[in-house]
């Protein structure tokens, strides 16, 4: 079942576009390493917060860390960790589908 459920997700990236969740809890491992047990944004370099589930009518906060594609996957960027960086919110709506 865990083989299944793991393949499931790299399709899902794959055709998708975006990260797996076990890929998400990694990048953010290892910004939290890079950083000293702290997880900050790899722009701005400001402290983030955890990811927070989306809720209706509430706002993520702009340090909400999220998973983002270094070279956009719009432009051919691939879905994996190579290709990943932990920022905020604030600098992945800023930086869009810019290249590096």
């Amino acid at each position: 079942m865990e083989w299944e459920n793991r393949q499931k997700e790299l399709i899902k990236a794959r055709l998708g576009g975006g990260f797996t969740p076990s890929q998400k809890k990694q990048i953010h491992k290892n910004n939290r390493d890079k950083y000293g047990g702290e997880n900050r944004c790899e722009i701005c370099k400001r402290p983030t917060i955890p990811p927070l589930q989306n809720k209706k009518n509430v706002r993520t906060p702009d340090n909400n860390m999220e998973a983002d594609h270094i070279i956009p996957y719009s432009k051919g960027g691939r879905s994996d960790i190579d290709n990943s960086q932990s920022i905020c919110r604030k600098c992945n709506r800023d930086k869009g589908d810019k290249m590096p």
